[in-house]
C-alpha cells in the first residue's frame, strides 16, 4: 500500500486546519447552491417557453377556426350581420392575434432579459449611479 503525505500536520496550526475545513465546507455549499440555482434557473426558462408555446399554439388554432368559418356567418348572427362585416370581423381577428403572436415572442424575450440576463441588476445599477449618497454620519 503506498502512502501520499500531502501536507505535515505538525506545520498547521488548531485554527488553520479549523479554517480550512470551514472553506472546504462551504465550497461544498456554494457548488450544491450553485447546481441549485442552475437547476432553478433552467426549470424558469422552460416556463417561460413553455408558456409562450402554449399561447401561441391557442393563437394559432383560433387564427385556423377563424379562417375556415370566415366565409359563413353563424346561423344565430345571419339576420343582423352581413357577410362582408363578418368578413372584415374575422380578417380584423386574425391580424390581431398574428399580432398578439409576435407581441408574445417579445414579452419572452423581455422577460428572460430582466429575469436571468440580469436587466434587473443593471436597471438597479443605472439608479444607483443616479442618486447621490450620503456618507457623511
Amino acid at each position: 500500500m503506498i502512502s501520499i503525505k500531502l501536507f505535515d500536520r505538525a506545520s498547521f496550526s488548531t485554527h488553520s486546519l479549523t479554517l480550512i475545513a470551514i472553506l472546504l465546507h462551504n465550497t461544498h455549499f456554494y457548488t450544491e447552491l450553485l447546481s441549485m440555482t442552475i437547476n432553478y434557473q433552467s426549470f424558469f426558462i422552460f416556463l417561460i417557453i413553455f408558456a409562450a408555446s402554449l399561447e401561441f399554439w391557442l393563437n394559432k388554432r383560433q387564427i385556423n377556426h377563424v379562417q375556415k368559418n370566415k366565409n359563413k356567418v353563424p346561423v344565430e348572427f345571419s339576420n343582423t350581420i352581413k357577410l362582408r362585416d363578418h368578413k372584415k370581423a374575422a380578417d380584423y381577428t386574425v391580424a390581431k392575434t398574428q399580432f398578439g403572436s409576435f407581441g408574445l415572442i417579445v414579452s419572452a424575450f423581455i422577460t428572460y432579459y430582466l429575469t436571468i440576463g440580469g436587466g434587473i441588476n443593471e436597471i438597479n445599477a443605472a439608479i444607483m449611479i443616479t442618486i447621490p449618497t450620503n456618507n457623511t454620519i
